[in-house]
C-alpha cells in the first residue's frame, strides 16, 4: 500500500510524517518503506536566534512564551528570575513555560514536561499549559496522556482549533480514525482556513481506506498552501490508492520542485517510478535522497530496483548498507535473503530471513519467505546425494531439520564435525562420563529438532555452539 504524511505533532504547522510503499521483488517479498518527517512541536516559530543580551538589558529580557532567542539564553534568564526573590509569584508558571519551550529546542523534553508540570501546579486553570503538555506527550509516544491534558485543555477554553487538532492527532496515533476525524472536523468549524487540519483530516480519510474523501480534504488544503510540499505528497499517495499514478506523479514532482533538499521526496517519487517498473528513473530517484540523507529505507529501496533489474549483486550491496546504517531494519535482511535466495545461496538466504525475523518476529513477509524457503531445502534435501552425507542417512529423513541439514552443504558440514568431535570426546572419557555424554548429545540433537521452524531459532548458530563446546572437550 502506497502510504502518507501521518499528522504532524506541533501546535502548529510542524509535521510528523509516515510514508510507505510497495515494490514487489522476484522473490514475491515484498518491500513496504516507512519515513519520517519530524519538527519537534512548540518550536516551529521559535526557531530565530538574537544576539546575546547586553549589559543594559533587563534580567529576564528573553524569558517569555516565544522567545526568539537561543534557548541557552532564554534558560539562563528564566533561572535568574526562578531564583530572585524579588519575582512575583504570579509570574512562575509564564517562566516555567517560557523555560519548557526552550527545553524543547533543545530536545530535552523530560526537562520540558517538568517545567510544565511545575508550571500547571502554579496556574491549574490556563488551558494553553495542557494544550502544550499534551503536544509533548504526544511528541514522546504518551497518546493517553497527551488525550488527558487535551481533554482538559478543552474543557478549560474550547474555542481553539488547534486543541481539537492535536487531539485528533492523538485518537489518529491510536488509530482511533473516526474520533481523529470528528476533532479535525471541530478544528475546521472553529478555523475553516487551517490548512494543516484539513490535511490532517485527509490523512485519517487516506487511513481509512477512503483515499476519495482524502483527495477533496488535500485539494482544499492545496488551495489554502500550494506551495506545502507535504500536503502534495500526501496527495500522491491518495491518487495511488486510485490508480491514478500519472496525478500522483505530477504531486510528487511539484512537492520536489519547491523542496528539493528533502530526500524523502525523492524516495517517494521513486517508489511511484518502482510501481510503473520504471526502474531507471527509480534509481536515480533514490541516488537523490541517499545523496541528501544515506537512510535504511532509501538504500534498501534502491536495492529492491536493483533486484528487480536482475543486478542482484548491487542490491545485495544496497541490503548491507541499509544494515549497517540500521541493524533493525527488518525489510533490508528479508528482500536480501530474497535476492540471496535468487543466486542460488539458500544458506545465506536463510539466514537472512531469520535475521528479519530476530528484528520483527510478526514480518508476514519474512515468515511466508523462510517458510517457501525451508520447504525447498527440505525438496533438495530429500533428493541430496550420499556422497555428501551428514551423520545420518538423508534418504529416509523425515524430521525438518534434518532435511534442512541434507540441503545444505555448510550444515552438512557442521554436523559432520560435530559427530567427528563427538566421538573423539567420548574416546577419552571413562564408562560413566561417556555415557553422559551420550545422553547430552541426544538431548541437544532432540532440542535441536523440536527448535527447528521457529522464527528465533538459528539451527547455524546452534550447531556451530556445539562444535564448539565439543572441540574443547574433545581436545582436553
Amino acid at each position: 500500500m502506497a502510504g502518507l504524511l501521518r499528522p504532524s505533532r506541533d501546535a502548529n504547522a510542524c509535521y510528523r510524517a509516515k510514508k510507505s510503499g510497495e515494490l514487489p521483488v522476484a522473490s514475491r517479498a515484498l518491500t513496504t518503506m516507512s519515513r519520517f518527517l519530524l519538527t519537534l512541536g512548540l518550536c516551529c516559530a521559535l526557531l530565530a536566534v538574537v544576539a546575546p543580551a547586553t549589559a543594559q538589558e533587563a534580567k529576564g529580557t528573553f524569558c517569555i512564551a516565544g522567545s526568539r532567542a537561543a534557548p541557552v539564553r532564554v534558560i539562563a534568564d528564566c533561572d535568574a528570575l526562578l531564583m530572585d526573590t524579588a519575582t512575583p509569584s504570579a509570574k512562575a508558571a509564564d517562566i516555567f513555560l517560557a523555560r519548557a519551550e526552550a527545553q524543547v529546542r533543545q530536545g530535552r523534553m523530560p526537562l520540558a514536561i517538568e517545567d510544565l508540570d511545575n508550571a500547571i501546579k502554579r496556574s491549574p486553570s490556563d488551558a494553553r499549559l495542557f494544550a502544550q503538555r499534551a503536544e509533548l506527550y504526544r511528541h514522546i509516544g504518551e497518546y493517553e496522556r497527551s488525550l488527558t491534558d487535551s481533554n482538559e485543555a478543552i474543557r478549560l477554553e474550547s474555542g481553539k482549533a488547534e486543541v481539537f487538532r492535536g487531539r485528533g492527532n492523538a485518537y489518529h496515533q491510536l488509530q482511533q480514525f473516526d474520533r481523529a476525524i470528528d476533532d479535525y472536523t471541530e478544528a475546521l468549524r472553529i478555523d475553516p482556513q487551517n490548512a494543516q487540519a484539513l490535511s490532517d483530516r485527509g490523512a485519517a480519510w487516506y487511513f481509512k481506506k477512503e483515499p476519495q474523501a482524502a483527495i477533496r480534504d488535500y485539494d482544499e488544503a492545496v488551495r489554502l498552501e500550494p506551495a506545502n510540499p507535504h500536503v502534495l505528497s500526501n496527495r500522491a499517495a491518495a491518487w495511488k490508492e486510485l490508480g491514478e499514478m500519472d496525478r500522483a506523479l505530477r504531486d510528487e514532482s511539484e512537492a520536489i520542485r519547491i523542496a528539493p533538499s528533502e530526500p524523502e521526496l525523492w524516495s517517494n517519487r521513486g517508489l511511484s517510478h518502482a510501481r510503473n517498473k520504471g526502474y531507471d528513473r527509480a534509481i536515480a530517484d533514490y541516488d537523490m535522497a541517499i545523496q541528501l540523507k544515506p537512510r535504511a529505507n532509501f538504500l534498501t529501496n534502491r536495492g529492491d530496483a536493483f533486484q528487480a533489474r536482475g543486478e542482484l549483486d548491487r542490491a545485495i550491496a544496497d541490503y548491507g548498507e541499509a544494515i549497517k546504517l540500521d541493524a533493525d531494519f527488518w525489510k533490508a535482511y528479508n528482500n536480501r535473503g530474497a535476492a540471496w535466495r535468487l543466486k542460488g545461496d539458500r544458506r545465506r538466504a536463510l539466514s537472512d530471513f531469520e535475521a528479519a525475523l530476530r528484528a520483527n518476529p510478526s514480518a508476514g513477509e519474512a515468515v511466508a519467505s523462510r517458510r517457501l524457503l525451508v520447504r525447498e531445502i527440505e525438496q533438495l534435501g530429500a533428493m541430496m546425494p550420499l556422497d555428501n552425507k551428514p551423520s545420518f542417512n538423508c534418504s529416509v529423513a523425515k524430521l525438518a531439520a534434518e532435511k534442512a541439514i541434507c540441503g545444505d552443504p555448510g550444515l552438512i558440514q557442521l554436523d559432520r564435525e560435530i559427530d567427528l568431535q563427538f566421538r573423539k570426546a567420548v574416546a577419552k572419557l571413562d564408562v560413566r562420563r561417556a555415557d553422559a555424554l551420550r545422553k547430552e548429545q541426544a538431548a541437544f540433537v532432540a532440542s535441536r529438532n523440536a527448535a527447528f521452524g521457529r522464527p528465533d531459532y538459528d539451527m547455524r548458530a546452534d550447531l556451530e555452539k556445539r562444535l564448539s563446546t565439543l572441540r574443547t572437550m574433545a581436545a582436553n
